[in-house]
């Protein structure tokens, strides 16, 4: 399998480029099934993350019956199964096994595209049966949902992070985005390293912005692959905590939130390059 590398070059190139005539459809709709009584943050992260980086319509369901963040339209299970979204995220801090289950077979029977697989919706899957995902479907494990998913040791895929993504992807198909240090996207044919990204990232939330970056940029794809969208989030992720670094900030003090309130600058500096 090839092993190939992906950094500031390749992510300028792979940017969403948003024309004069263009108006919210152009961003897509993206839902997010996220959230839960005592993990109320990670719908804001994803959710928020999802609109920064260009979604046009963000959708959100979660357990929780908190009042929303005005950016967002509130949905239901009945709603989302009537509609189709240009992409989804599901997981990140849901705590409804039910739920989760009923939304992966009714997006394996509606053939929904680009469907964010992250925390609880991995630890689903480690737990229960379930049918090879859809190529565009992208998985986000960090080493111990990766371990879960293989039933392996977290201490057999650190070692082994290059023959672990390539596992997952091969037992659940899909794109695979493993977390950690040097991150591994896997399509199946490829791995690509993620060459961004630090210590700083190791914080809970943080993943739950990525989920929906990746969202975001695949309800946008145009000629890009779907392989490349995954990267390009991933790659801009990275290097928001590589330039919070550079500026002289501790290694300790990088937040989720800093992560959203930097993406905007992030983009621009992205596209300048």
């Amino acid at each position: 399998m090839k092993i190939l590398e992906f950094g500031l070059l390749q992510a300028k190139k792979k940017l969403p480029v948003r024309k004069k005539i263009a108006n919210k459809t152009t961003g897509g709709k993206v839902c997010v099934v996220a959230g839960s009584v005592g993990m109320e943050g990670a719908l804001q992260l994803a959710a928020q993350a999802a609109s920064r980086c260009g979604a046009g319509y963000v959708y959100v369901l979660s357990s929780q019956k908190k009042s929303l963040n005005p950016d967002f339209l509130s949905t239901s299970i009945s709603r989302i199964k009537k509609m189709i979204f240009n992409s989804c995220v599901l997981g990140p801090g849901f705590r409804s096994p039910t739920k989760i289950g009923l939304l992966l077979r009714h997006w394996i029977k509606q053939k929904q595209s680009y469907v964010v697989l992250d925390a609880e919706a991995l630890n689903w899957l480690s737990k229960n049966s379930f049918p090879q995902l859809p190529s565009d479907w992208v998985l986000t494990p960090h080493e111990g949902e990766a371990a879960r998913l293989l039933k392996k040791s977290s201490t057999y895929v650190r070692k082994n992070r290059l023959a672990a993504v390539q596992q997952v992807q091969k037992k659940y198909g899909g794109i695979v985005l493993l977390k950690g240090y040097q991150t591994l996207v896997c399509d199946g044919e490829k791995t690509l390293k993620i060459k961004s990204g630090n210590p700083s990232l190791a914080k809970a939330g943080s993943g739950d912005v990525l989920a929906g970056m990746i969202a975001a940029f695949l309800a946008q794809r145009q000629k890009a692959s779907v392989v490349d969208m995954v990267c390009l989030a991933a790659y801009l992720h990275g290097r928001i905590a590589d330039d919070w670094l550079k500026e002289g900030n501790d290694v300790l003090s990088l937040r989720p939130v800093d992560l959203l309130e930097r993406i905007p600058k992030s983009l621009a500096k992205l596209r300048k390059v």
